[in-house]
């Protein structure tokens, strides 16, 4: 299980885990763009 956090500031924030078991078609937006549809 991962959990993002947005922080609000001035610094990068970094997202660090594990993730298996997965089935394919899971993608992750980089600036956490959740139009059409992906959440």
């Amino acid at each position: 299980m991962v959990k993002p956090v947005a922080v609000l500031g001035s610094s990068p924030n970094t997202l660090t885990g594990n993730i298996s078991g997965l089935t394919s078609g899971l993608h992750v937006h980089a600036l956490g763009d959740t139009t059409n549809g992906f959440m």
